[in-house]
């Protein structure tokens, strides 16, 4: 079933999209998805089930110099207790979905792999990737003043509750003032309209990565043929990329991949769990137009830790 949301752009308002990798060195009794579980900025975390990483967790960061210290500075003491890390910042984001492959009649997903692989191989070889629409959309942070009500209202939209009545009744002001400030904040695209994919029978989910541009290019183009994929850049423009598949995807696209004569990883993951994050509209400065540093809250992650690492 296809449905559509309303949800809050992050990169519109200044909150930086992380993936955080992790895994043990050495002999080090502790469950990794417990360390992010009280961080005030992980978004959710995810086991890793296959590959070299243990533990995906995303961070949602609101941008301010501590916030993002305050991470950096855990992932080494974590190095110091023989846990790894890879921390990744995403610059430009998407998603893709397509039903190409959707068979309505048999309420199943006929995707020809061997197809794919040789179209694959053409987009690499013959560096097609420029030819298809890009899904991903740089952060650009908007340049219209925010202030204490819009805040709320982005905080009401991220949680679902999206009507006029509903927030003109938990904001209590005018119904007029409420569809202005949403249509400004759409205007502004602080609020975009996304589309979801559930229950079709995508059961298997994958991470891939790979530093090579020209190969990321081409997998983040050539991807859009299938169900759904979460398309990720960073600021080297290497690619960071979640994709959606039906029972036996992951073999498929493990297989199409080896046509790139390029290092490219995949990852099977597991099932996701939400971390505490929540819309830090409390942390939104009015008057610098700024997010805060919500040094309560890192503080209370920290002494969580002390007795872990």
């Amino acid at each position: 079933m296809l449905r559509k949301f309303e949800t809050v752009r992050f990169s519109r308002i200044d909150i930086g999209m992380f993936f955080l990798f992790l895994n043990i060195r050495k002999s080090v009794d502790i469950d990794l998805t417990t360390l992010f579980w009280k961080c005030p900025f992980t978004y959710h975390i995810r086991e890793v089930l296959s590959g070299n990483w243990d533990t995906l967790v995303t961070l949602a960061i609101p941008e301010n110099v501590n916030s993002l210290e305050s991470v950096r500075g855990v992932l080494k003491k974590l190095n110091k207790a023989g846990i790894n890390s890879r921390l990744v910042e995403v610059t430009s984001s998407g998603v893709s979905n397509s039903f190409d492959y959707y068979s309505s009649c048999s309420g199943c997903w006929e995707i020809p792999w061997d197809l794919e692989r040789l179209l694959l191989s053409k987009i690499y070889c013959e560096r097609l990737a420029e030819v298809f629409p890009r899904v991903d959309h740089g952060r650009v942070y908007t340049d219209i003043d925010i202030d204490e009500i819009d805040i709320r209202i982005l905080d009401m939209f991220w949680r679902g509750c999206n009507t006029v009545s509903e927030i003109r009744s938990r904001l209590g002001i005018g119904r007029q003032k409420v569809v202005n400030r949403i249509k400004r904040l759409r205007e502004s695209e602080m609020i975009s309209t996304i589309w979801e994919v559930h229950n079709i029978g995508l059961v298997e989910n994958a991470y891939i990565t790979t530093k090579d541009n020209d190969a990321g290019m081409a997998i983040a183009a050539w991807i859009q043929r299938l169900p759904r994929a979460i398309v990720s850049f960073d600021e080297r423009v290497c690619l960071s990329l979640v994709v959606s598949l039906p029972t036996g995807g992951i073999h498929g696209v493990a297989n199409a991949l080896r046509v790139i004569p390029r290092e490219v990883s995949i990852n099977q993951l597991g099932m996701i769990t939400k971390g505490r994050w929540g819309f830090p509209s409390y942390e939104w400065d009015t008057e610098t137009l700024s997010w805060s540093f919500p040094r309560d809250r890192v503080n209370r992650w920290l002494e969580s830790l002390d007795g872990n690492i």
